[in-house]
């Protein structure tokens, strides 16, 4: 890649207030970096600096806003690649890292700053892209249970911004077709949602639709978290836990199989890759 001296490459997560979100984003920028060889920064759009720092190895993540600041500034820097840890490019989370983006190019007017697309956007490079990745997890799991075609439960955060839901609802579709030989249905649900009609794109609600597939008497559910990190959703005891263990509870003969609970950093690699090297052959343009 030319003028790596020039670049630096920023991997933003939406941020956590655990470390062990932190600590997988920092993880993979270290790899990401290797394969590049470019130096490739981890941050977070916000909450990571609540962390207590004996928990990131005295090591602190920064903020996306004042670290884009800090590029700007620097004499040595003439391109600003941001590639967003993060799943559909029309999501909210996805938009303020946008506007920050465009932000500090306004800023520093002779800095370049240009940023990647969501990882759920098609790359041909890549064959299969996220799904492909998600349906080797459901695979993986139907096989180490010995399950014989069970369902499988597609959740995200839930978002106040369509194009989020319309994103997990392609991701179903097209897990339903990659799954076909293997499970008997995928239905998509959201961890939650903000009140209002406006936002009923988000139904069903992730305990709802458990609990409709344990009334419709169906007992082995593959759950699988549209989260990139284990975090205080996805996490060991977080908000997604919470609601299967409560569906449980009220359908003791509900069984729910968990593929891993964040995405092993090797198969993220080819997509972050991919993604770096289209902006690494981007003209010098404003952020899109």
């Amino acid at each position: 890649m030319e003028n790596v001296q020039h670049t630096i490459c920023i991997l933003v997560d939406n941020g956590s207030i655990r470390a062990e979100a932190a600590l997988f984003t920092r993880k993979l920028a270290r790899e990401l970096g290797a394969a590049a060889g470019l130096t490739v920064q981890a941050t977070s759009l916000a909450h990571s600096d609540r962390i207590d720092l004996a928990e990131l190895e005295q090591c602190s993540v920064p903020l996306l806003t004042p670290l884009l600041e800090e590029c700007g500034r620097s004499a040595n820097l003439q391109r600003i690649l941001v590639l967003p840890l993060m799943l559909a490019t029309g999501g909210a989370v996805y938009r303020k890292t946008q506007a920050a983006v465009e932000a500090a190019a306004l800023a520093f007017a002779d800095t370049t700053f240009l940023l990647g697309d969501g990882l759920l956007s098609e790359d041909e490079t890549v064959p299969g892209g996220m799904v492909r990745i998600l349906a080797d997890g459901v695979r993986a799991t139907v096989h180490r249970e010995q399950l014989t075609r069970p369902i499988v439960v597609v959740v995200d955060h839930g978002s106040p911004e369509r194009a989020a839901a319309e994103a997990r609802n392609e991701v179903g579709s097209r897990m339903a077709h990659e799954l076909n030989d293997t499970v008997s249905g995928v239905v998509v649900a959201s961890m939650e949602r903000r009140d209002g009609e406006a936002y009923d794109f988000n139904e069903p609600l992730l305990r709802a639709a458990l609990s409709e597939l344990a009334v419709a008497g169906r007992t082995d559910v593959v759950l699988v978290r549209l989260f990139l990190q284990p975090g205080r959703h996805s996490g060991v005891d977080g908000d997604i836990d919470r609601i299967c263990e409560a569906v449980i509870r009220d359908h003791p003969d509900l069984r729910l199989h968990h593929p891993a609970r964040a995405l092993p950093t090797e198969r993220l690699i080819p997509l972050l890759m991919a993604r770096l090297d289209r902006l690494q052959r981007m003209n010098a343009a404003p952020a899109h």
